[in-house]
């Protein structure tokens, strides 16, 4: 059986297509491998949101020729999709899409012996993006909005618990466009036992009362991911994100009124072209108002053929600058929430070990480290949550 061995970058979305990818080929008889020193069969699903991302996927092609040049290398996701011809002379195949890799390869043996390496899982719902933000390029490389039906969603999740996971995620690129998303999420805690359920990123149009709702219980995490890109609303209209900062800080207020312990993360762009000093201190305002959980902040990176393309730059040292500010700021805001968060009783799903230290994430997304003999693995436990420490909060498990 040859083996396999799958990198990916990027969001979300990408890391639900390669496990996908990975149980399909399971499926198939390939042996799935961590690393590609052996592997017959390296894949590297790529992300191009930035610059940065692009180089990385170069990158990782050189590295993964160079530690095993008798393997064959491919190569998909959104680098792929936008530009082949660059990619072609560093890998063996191009092959943009998920089916066009399921294709390439043979299958070696039908198999069912599947082994869960993880508690958590990824599950992707939708796909593509109608809005056009003037800084972004998924929608030209993902395409126009397309759901998987909700039947098709509920039959995935059955077979993740079926596997043996614990908790998925719903991602896509955009999921707030899918109809009728409180009613998904409805349907897949009526109709499956699967422990529990994330959305990923979210607009702050897609915040309701009806969504806020199926919060309630405790098989709905409440952990938002709502990228903001700035606080400056002359910055969010030359982004045409579609919002101002009053109504993203409406959708906070309504998530912190029905739900006090959920934690909010965001995305953050410094540095967005024309963007004034006092618009980044608009921003930074904005984001120390708001007490956001974690901030990923990102210095803007020009794409070729979107709005802001050839808008007039910032300097790239006062972008770093801007990085440095707004990183500080995350930093600081972490540590305010996991000390907000000591001596609360949260569900850990743990996940790996190290010695008799296990890890795991509480259903508001913080990592959690405890000591115990017993085999947690892929297991839910009351935890109360005692101190920082380096990399999370220390716990103990409740008796």
């Amino acid at each position: 059986m040859k083996g396999v061995f799958i990198k990916t970058l990027g969001c979300k979305l990408n890391q639900a297509e390669s496990e996908h990818l990975e149980l399909c080929l399971a499926e198939r008889g390939y042996n799935l491998s961590f690393s590609p020193f052996t592997a017959e069969i390296s894949i590297l699903n790529t992300c191009t949101v930035t610059h940065i991302a692009d180089r990385k996927s170069r990158h990782f092609l050189r590295w993964m020729k160079k530690v095993n040049p008798e393997a064959r290398v491919l190569v998909t996701g959104c680098y792929a999709r936008r530009d082949p011809e660059i990619l072609s002379a560093l890998a063996d195949a191009v092959l943009p899409h998920e089916e066009d890799i399921l294709n390439a390869l043979e299958p070696e043996e039908d198999r069912d012996n599947f082994i869960l390496t993880r508690s958590r899982s990824l599950i992707k719902i939708q796909e593509g993006c109608d809005q056009r933000c003037s800084f972004c390029i998924v929608p030209y490389v993902r395409g126009r909005e397309r759901i998987v039906p909700p039947d098709e969603v509920v039959a995935e999740v059955l077979h993740r618990v079926k596997l043996g996971y614990k908790e998925v995620t719903l991602t896509g690129t955009n999921i707030g466009s899918y109809p009728e998303l409180p009613y998904l999420v409805y349907r897949i805690l009526q109709e499956t036992d699967i422990g529990r359920i994330r959305l990923s990123s979210l607009k702050p149009q897609d915040i309701t009362s009806e969504l806020l709702h199926l919060f309630s219980g405790q098989r709905v995490c409440p952990h938002f991911h709502l990228p903001l890109q700035s606080g400056s609303d002359s910055v969010l209209s030359r982004m045409k994100r579609g919002y101002s900062g009053a109504q993203y800080r409406r959708a906070v207020s309504l998530i912190r009124e029905k739900l006090p312990h959920a934690a909010i993360t965001t995305d953050v762009i410094v540095g967005f072209p024309q963007e004034k000093d006092e618009e980044f201190a608009e921003s930074l305002e904005f984001c120390q108002g708001i007490k956001f959980v974690k901030l990923h902040v990102f210095p803007f990176s020009p794409r070729r053929g979107t709005a802001a393309y050839h808008l007039p730059q910032v300097e790239e040292k006062v972008k770093q600058e801007r990085v440095r500010m707004m990183s500080k700021l995350s930093e600081e805001s972490q540590a305010q929430f996991r000390e907000k968060c000591l001596g609360q009783k949260r569900t850990v799903l743990w996940e790996e070990r190290v010695r008799k230290i296990w890890s795991g994430l509480t259903d508001n997304y913080l990592r959690v480290f405890a000591c115990a003999e017993q085999d947690l693995s892929h297991k839910f436990s009351r935890v109360m949550l005692l101190k920082e420490i380096e990399g999370g909060i220390w716990g103990e498990i409740a008796s």
